[in-house]
């Protein structure tokens, strides 16, 4: 009986080291955002930069995906829009999986930040972010 309960013990420990673990390369923080995934910027070497919810695990992607598109305006300097990736015309799904070897940057997004606050609002197609410097 004593060795059935150490086994039960060991068992519950390696079930929430696992859960701990599997959180953790989910979710890049860990439990603190395990019900609210956060938003990151990823700069490819193209020179696109996608917005989305970055997951790590099985593989690194980004889900509810914008592309931050510069506005060619000789009036509006630093002036972006957000497109949403599943919006262009060719169909996309609202998923992409990144190449690690062609990201030269990627970074959180604070909440109270332009394009945080523009895909909070619910963006549309071609959603002004504001000026950038």
């Amino acid at each position: 009986m004593l060795s059935n309960l150490k086994i039960l013990r060991v068992l519950v420990v390696l079930f929430f080291g696992i859960s701990i673990f599997f959180a953790y390369l989910n979710f890049d923080i860990g439990f603190s955002s395990v019900f609210n995934s956060s938003y990151y910027a990823v700069y490819l070497e193209s020179g696109e930069i996608y917005l989305g919810k970055l997951r790590r695990f099985p593989s690194l992607t980004l889900s509810d995906v914008y592309l931050l598109v510069r506005i060619k305006d000789n009036n509006e300097v630093g002036s972006y829009a957000l497109h949403r990736f599943q919006d262009e015309e060719w169909g996309p799904s609202d998923l992409i999986k990144l190449n690690n070897k062609k990201i030269l940057w990627m970074t959180k997004l604070k909440e109270d930040g332009q394009a945080m606050k523009a895909i909070r609002g619910g963006t549309d197609d071609s959603t002004n972010v504001s000026e950038v410097k």
